[in-house]
């Protein structure tokens, strides 16, 4: 197995989420709103967050299978969808 650790952007990853598989082994969604709100402001912080791990598609060249970090995607996506706001007191900060 070829392991790589590679640097993307968050919006390039969002912009090609539609590239990123849940496996059904996964769990489901559990993070709160308040969990996915204190992620996104982390980012617009500029602070570090742990790696995501995917696993390239066996049958898809470019597709990726989420191994860790289908919270912090979801959220992410959540977010940049329009689908989760930030809290008052982060809106002021980062507005």
């Amino acid at each position: 197995m070829d392991m790589q650790s590679k640097s993307r952007a968050i919006d390039k990853v969002y912009k090609r989420r539609d590239r990123y598989e849940i496996p059904e082994w996964q769990r489901e969604e559990v993070w709160s709103e308040d969990s996915q709100r204190k992620l996104i402001d982390t980012i617009l912080r500029g602070w570090h967050l742990p790696k995501f791990y995917f696993l390239a598609s066996d049958t898809e060249e470019g597709y990726f299978e989420v191994v860790d970090g289908q919270q912090r995607l979801s959220a992410i996506w959540a977010f940049m969808d329009g689908d989760l706001t930030l809290d008052t007191k982060s809106a002021k900060k980062h507005g």
